[in-house]
């Protein structure tokens, strides 16, 4: 589906109750499709949009699935519509066009946004008067399993990484980062 597609389906469909998730779906598992199942059953027509590529930093060697191969699977899921591809950072230009009236997440997500993107998301669904569900699925992760299964990584490099995300390691080099984007360097 096109982005003119989402704002022709969102048109042809006002009476209808349209969903979205969003995310990587990068390995899928049971997870994901217990959550697309559970979506599904709250709304008439469910979309399925996957983030581009170049806009997912969830750890080294992801996405580990191209957006086409994502694409590609999700396609054979059945409760799932439409399916498009997101080449922007956040969701909230799908929102924008397709004005869900509900988005789901799972809670996941909601046990810490690192990244703020979710609520750039909130912002534009509540503009938009759609609600934020969060799909009541148990809690998988596809990083996870890239990580566990198929890094290259050595166990101490894992280690040293694990220590540096229980320390906020994360925040605290963004932060650095941001800081050394305005210095000037001569």
């Amino acid at each position: 589906i096109s982005k003119k597609n989402l704002i022709l389906l969102r048109k042809k469909n006002k009476s209808k109750k349209i969903g979205l998730c969003h995310g990587a779906f990068d390995i899928v598992h049971l997870g994901h499709l217990n959550h697309f199942n559970n979506a599904k059953k709250q709304c008439d027509i469910l979309v399925v949009s996957i983030t581009g590529d170049k806009f997912i930093k969830k750890g080294p060697f992801q996405p580990y699935n191209s957006s086409f191969d994502r694409l590609e699977f999700l396609r054979y899921i059945k409760n799932v519509d439409f399916i498009y591809l997101d080449n922007n950072e956040t969701a909230t230009e799908v929102i924008k066009f397709l004005k869900p009236n509900l988005y789901f997440k799972g809670k996941d997500y909601i046990q810490k946004d690192i990244t703020l993107n979710l609520n750039k998301e909130l912002k534009v669904l509540r503009k938009n008067k759609g609600k934020l569900i969060i799909t009541k699925t148990g809690l998988r992760s596809s990083s996870k399993i890239i990580n566990n299964n198929f890094s290259s990584l050595s166990i101490k490099e894992i280690k040293y990484l694990k220590k540096i995300s229980r320390n906020n390691g994360f925040e605290k080099i963004n932060n650095l980062f941001e800081k050394i984007k305005k210095d000037e360097i001569s």
